[in-house]
């Protein structure tokens, strides 16, 4: 005889909706409930019926689903606070429905892809939420999303809209892009990639009910998954090399397609954060091209100080990659955000006078195609070195510092640049594209407008801007988290950095299509190009 076990107690106010039932028992594997009769006698007891359509479960009738459903909803005693139902613990037959199940296509994709994700055998109408995490530098960070299921009870995150979570409406990367660092932590998180040669591991799960994300991370909080499928996004696809450069004093990381080449050469940098940052370069390199991420402070033997830095260093870096047999000769590329942004806009104004030093081996122009994310079409704050002498920045104006309530830093209107400061990038026959979004905190957008317009009309072709709305100062590849506001190790403040979540997600999404045309345009032959357009 089959054993029968205690599940649950329920206290005079205890209510469950018919879907949560439902599900509780599809996930539970009931197939059959026996409770206490004797108890429904009691004079003391107030008992509601409820209606319901609902009585296609194996082997469980239409009356003993009313039974249960009263007994469950209208549990109400004056002479008990709560009643023990019991229930059968037998699995459902493989005729009965399905356990809830969330599946992910692909399992593992490049970070800039789509993954599509979808939960079935689930009850019409049951809410759910999906939940997805990650640990990065030992920092957790997490999303959620709450639905309903549809008539045949599956959600699917591509067409179904979120009702409430890190995102709402319809957003089928949205549990990515929303991402936010899990409470309890220290405040001011960003999440970066230290090491893109390893996948992000993204657990995504699925609790019946909807829950907050302060909800799911409450010291409470103990309800386990109906579902759960783990994703790996990764930087690198299937045969990317990556090489440690030290080339005299030249360092940082190169990162090669799979195939012998040659391939268009693009040089990768970043901030006033210093270091370096590896993740852009790969998949640069996964996307076809050989891309070298260079630091030029406060990494190895290089330079502590950003005051201290070389133009030299960069026009060196330029000519290295172009001297290379795997890189495509003709021209390369670079790429930048914030400083870095500001350094390409320089090289792209330099390097065509680089027959002028000896010491190059290139005696044409080396950099092509500049793509500026968010950086100051101007030299700005630190200055730098060129020929042994100081250039002179535009000096940070603390008189216009914007302090938030949050206590982070804008220095949006701290830069009083004028036309004159302009980098006089027209001058070279470099093709740029500069990447801003209109809420950006650190960098006005009406200075790369001014930039614009500081170009002679037979050069005009040259320029593109592209200003988002809603969206900030850190503009990433696809898909990854928006934070508007994260701590600054070089300076030891929290900067504020602008956006949006959702226009700034739109953004990246954009952007990235737009420098990855921008360079393939500028530095591969239209046969290259279409080859490698049909092989993404």
């Amino acid at each position: 005889m089959e054993t029968l076990k205690p599940l649950a107690m329920m206290n005079r106010d205890s209510t469950m909706e018919t879907t949560e039932l439902l599900a509780f028992m599809i996930h539970y594997g009931i197939n059959r409930i026996q409770f206490p009769m004797n108890d429904l006698s009691n004079d003391d007891n107030v008992l509601f019926c409820i209606n319901t359509k609902i009585n296609s479960l194996e082997k469980i009738s239409s009356q003993q689903m009313q039974m249960m459903l009263t007994l469950l909803n209208t549990c109400r005693s004056s002479s008990a606070s709560f009643r023990i139902f019991y229930v059968s613990t037998m699995r459902m037959s493989s005729k009965g429905r399905a356990h809830p199940k969330i599946s992910a296509s692909p399992l593992e994709a490049l970070i800039d892809e789509k993954i599509v994700l979808q939960v079935e055998g689930l009850v019409k109408n049951q809410p759910i939420t999906v939940q997805a995490s990650l640990t990065e530098g030992g920092h957790k960070y997490a999303s959620c999303a709450c639905f309903l299921a549809s008539e045949n009870g599956e959600v699917s995150l591509s067409t179904d809209p979120s009702l409430q979570g890190t995102y709402t409406g319809v957003s089928d990367m949205g549990l990515f892009w929303s991402m936010e660092p899990v409470p309890g932590q220290r405040k001011g998180l960003r999440l970066i990639k230290t090491d893109p040669m390893t996948p992000y591991e993204v657990q995504v799960s699925v609790f019946h009910n909807h829950h907050s994300f302060q909800d799911l991370y409450s010291e409470g909080f103990s309800i386990n998954p109906l579902s759960t499928v783990v994703v790996k996004r990764s930087y690198v696809a299937k045969g990317v090399q990556k090489r440690v450069i030290k080339e005299g004093r030249l360092r940082g990381s190169l990162f090669l397609p799979s195939g012998s080449g040659p391939f268009a050469g693009v040089i990768d940098m970043f901030g006033t954060v210093g270091g370096l940052t590896e993740y852009r370069s790969a998949m640069l390199a996964s996307r076809g091209f050989a891309a070298l991420a260079l630091p030029y402070f406060r990494y190895e033997d290089l330079p502590y100080n950003l005051e201290d830095i070389e133009l030299e260093y960069f026009l060196e870096a330029a000519d290295w990659l172009s001297s290379q047999s795997f890189v495509r000769a003709g021209g390369i590329g670079v790429i930048g955000v914030s400083k870095g942004g500001e350094l390409a806009l320089m090289m792209g104004t330099y390097s065509p006078k680089a027959s002028s030093f000896s010491y190059l081996s290139n005696d044409c122009v080396m950099v092509k195609a500049v793509v500026n994310i968010g950086g100051p079409p101007f030299l700005s704050a630190a200055g730098m070195y060129f020929k042994g002498q100081k250039m002179k920045p535009v000096e940070l104006d603390i008189s216009k510092l914007d302090i938030h309530a949050d206590g982070s830093l804008s220095f949006r209107n701290c830069l009083p640049y004028r036309k004159d400061d302009i980098i006089k990038v027209w001058e070279s026959d470099a093709k740029v594209l500069n990447i801003i979004g209109d809420d950006d905190q650190s960098c006005p957008s009406e200075s790369l407008q001014l930039l614009l317009d500081c170009y002679p009309p037979h050069k005009c072709l040259n320029v593109q801007l592209k200003i988002y709305p809603g969206a900030g100062h850190l503009i990433e590849i696809p898909y990854a988290p928006h934070f508007r506001m994260t701590y600054h190790k070089t300076y030891g403040q929290y900067f504020l950095w602008g956006g949006k979540p959702k226009p700034h997600a739109d953004a990246q999404e954009d952007a990235w299509k737009s420098i990855l045309d921008h360079f393939r345009t500028h530095l591969l032959s239209s046969f290259y190009k279409e080859n490698l357009h049909s092989s993404l």
